[in-house]
């Protein structure tokens, strides 16, 4: 049941950033791909119904009824569900609320179906909880409902070090609010940052090849992740200008700070940090051993309880100036999620999931934004970009490319 309690910074701040950007859509989100032809819309709604239940909190001005709607594939652009996406993302949600869409007749006989919501509800774990109670397993799991904290890696065990968890934490959350760094760099300094309808490119690979990857090297799946980005970013950026001078491409991830109490709740427990990517480093594994050392210790840092406690208590009115600061186009460059999903495998409303694209959001003044999500053994990795901004399609082949340089290792 969804706890009423709100962390008040994050909630407060994110309705601040949307009422100072009118422009800018906060959707966030997810398409699950499935199996076989559409279901008729009322089975779908049907599970809405169940969701709302579980979370009220959603409801809002929401009716399921009124916030469902159905897309053919053969009405959008290219008839895929990169179109889908594109289209479905372009329409508006409601303030405070969340919007679901039914694409049926994609490519091999599949629908999808498109899930998003206000970030103002809700943050990417509170997404993979939501979807989570849409969707059934596929097979019998620990009756217990999903949690992305419960997912999280290294969690329970770790003992803090106080002093040097706490200046750690300090760091990384007031550096980027208090301005104490040179400018960000821009990825592509001529591309256009108005608002306006964004274009997606997606990605997935096996959780496994993450994994060992980090193990030989000492690392995170995030880490992984975020160096494979570096090394991406870097292979489009030198299409345009020389990487090698980009030393402040800085990365802005929220981390879950959830205690295990609030694993029910959706709404917006986490703290945004700042990680600057390798974008100029040539090599590979060093670019991977950089993002490690930049991250050592860094999410366990932001879960001290000390940490919640101080963010917890800060007043709402400081919301709105820590979010303008730290999407600030001066302060990050673009923003990087990664949010566990369930381990095990899902069916919505009767149907095989094959697969989940995550939906990201693109603050005012940014070129591009990337989230990273797991569901069962793959993990899937999706760009979102201003429809302007050349080369967005390849960035998806480019990380693939650089999981394969690291694995060949």
């Amino acid at each position: 049941m969804e706890d009423p309690r709100e962390f008040l910074l994050s909630d407060a701040g994110l309705t601040g950033y949307r009422l100072a950007h009118p422009g800018t859509s906060l959707g966030i989100g997810a398409a699950l791909v499935c199996e076989g032809p559409a279901p008729a819309p009322e089975v779908v709604k049907r599970e809405l119904r169940r969701v709302l239940s579980a979370y009220p909190g959603l409801g809002g001005t929401c009716t399921v009824d009124a916030c469902t709607d159905h897309l053919a594939a053969s009405d959008t652009e290219a008839h895929d569900l990169g179109a889908v996406v594109d289209t479905v993302t372009s329409r508006p949600l409601p303030a405070d609320g969340w919007a679901c869409t039914i694409a049926e007749g994609l490519p091999h006989g599949r629908f999808a179906v498109v899930w998003r919501a206000d970030h103002v509800l809700l943050d990417g774990a509170g997404v993979a909880a939501v979807l989570a109670e849409l969707c059934r397993p596929q097979a019998v799991v620990p009756a217990r409902r999903f949690s992305s904290a419960a997912a999280r890696e290294g969690r329970g065990a770790a003992l803090w070090s106080t002093v040097p968890d706490l200046l750690r934490a300090v760091r990384a959350t007031g550096v980027p609010l208090l301005g104490l760094r040179t400018k960000a760099d821009r990825l592509l300094p001529d591309a256009a940052g108005a608002p306006g309808p964004l274009r997606h490119a997606f990605a997935e690979t096996d959780v496994e090849l993450l994994r060992g990857i980090g193990r030989r090297h000492g690392a995170t799946i995030n880490d992984v992740h975020l160096a494979a980005l570096s090394g991406a970013l870097r292979g489009w950026v030198s299409e345009h200008q020389d990487p090698d001078g980009l030393r402040a491409v800085r990365a802005l991830s929220p981390v879950n700070i959830r205690k295990s109490v609030e694993e029910g709740v959706l709404r917006n427990r986490h703290i945004p940090v700042s990680v600057t990517l390798p974008l100029d480093i040539a090599d590979p594994v060093e670019r991977l051993v950089r993002v490690r050392a930049r991250t050592r210790r860094l999410a366990r840092s932001l879960r001290h309880p000390m940490v919640h406690t101080v963010f917890s208590a800060l007043p709402r009115s400081v919301g709105p100036w820590c979010m303008e600061r730290y999407f600030s186009p001066r302060r990050s460059t673009l923003l990087v999620s990664n949010v566990p999903g369930p381990p095990y495998g899902l069916t919505l409303a009767g149907a095989r999931v094959l697969g989940v694209r995550p939906l990201n959001f693109l603050p005012a003044g940014h070129q591009l934004s990337v989230a990273l999500v797991t569901l069962e053994r793959r993990a899937y990795v999706g760009f979102a970009g201003l429809r302007s901004l050349p080369g967005l399609a390849g960035l998806p082949c480019r990380w693939s490319r650089e999981l394969e340089a690291l694995e060949a290792v």
